[in-house]
This record gives C-alpha cells, structure tokens and sequence, in this order.
C-alpha cells in the first residue's frame, strides 16, 4: 500500500532540514504521486531565486513524489536515476517547484517537473527518473544479490 506522509508532519520535517534553510526552500504540500515546494529569495541576492535552489527543489520533487508510491513491505527507494531541467526564464520572486507522477513501473518511476514564479510564468520544465529496488520475499532488498 503506498505511504503519502501526514502533510503537517512533513512539512514541519521538511522545513527543519538544514539545506532547504540555507537555500530558502520550504516544504508546501505532499499528495499521492505529488509534492510541492516553495523558493524563496535569499537576502542580499536582490530578490531573486538561485538555480541552484531550484534544481534542489526539483530533486526533492522527485524523491518526494515516488515516494507517496512506494508499497511499503514490497519496494524500496533507490535514488534518482536521472534528472533534467530546462531553464527558460529568470524568476521573478519566489518560485514554486511541483513534481508529478507520470508513470510508475516496477524498477523506475517518472516524474515531471515544474518551475514557476510568483508571477506564474514557467522558469524551468524538466523531468526525472527515480529508482524502485523491490524487496525479496524475506524483507531484504536485492543489492548484491
């Protein structure tokens, strides 16, 4: 059965991750084969949003989104297999980064992604791969079997 997280307790986890604070990323919403954060500006960067944040954000997307998928007992996570994100514009102001399942199969999950401003233009569209290791019968996954 998959597991999407309760939205409050992951928001507050999310939040609290030392890398998402220096990088002005917050956590604001978690669904089944979803999730979507938040980029703020950080000060002194004359209010725009580094790239770097929203390539970060777009990761966290990924693994956040397959995640809500995972049957628990039967799979495990992996880790991306490939991500790509094409920027189109300079953000103006925060930016808002949402990923969405697009298919999940047995050994990889595919997930799009979209970057958009305050404003609501596109800054960047990509997508990505996240790799699923199924369990063994016992519980234990299949690495170096």
């Amino acid at each position: 059965m998959p597991s999407v997280p309760d939205r409050s307790q992951w928001v507050q986890a999310t939040n609290s991750r030392p890398l998402f604070v220096a990088l002005g990323i917050t956590g604001d919403d978690v669904s089944e084969g979803a999730a979507r954060y938040r980029v703020d500006p950080i000060e002194g960067d004359g209010g725009v949003v580094d790239t770097l944040a929203i390539t970060t954000a777009a990761d966290q997307c990924l693994v956040t989104a397959a995640s809500t998928l995972i049957e628990q007992g039967r799979e495990e996570m992996n880790g991306t297999a490939e991500m790509n994100l094409t920027y189109v514009a300079e953000p103006q102001g925060a930016v808002i980064v949402e990923g969405t399942v697009v298919h999940k199969g047995s050994h990889l999950t595919v997930i799009t992604v979209e970057a958009m401003d305050q404003a609501g233009a596109i800054v960047a569209t990509g997508r990505g791969s996240y790799a699923i290791r199924p369990l063994h019968p016992a519980g234990t996954s299949g690495a170096g079997a």
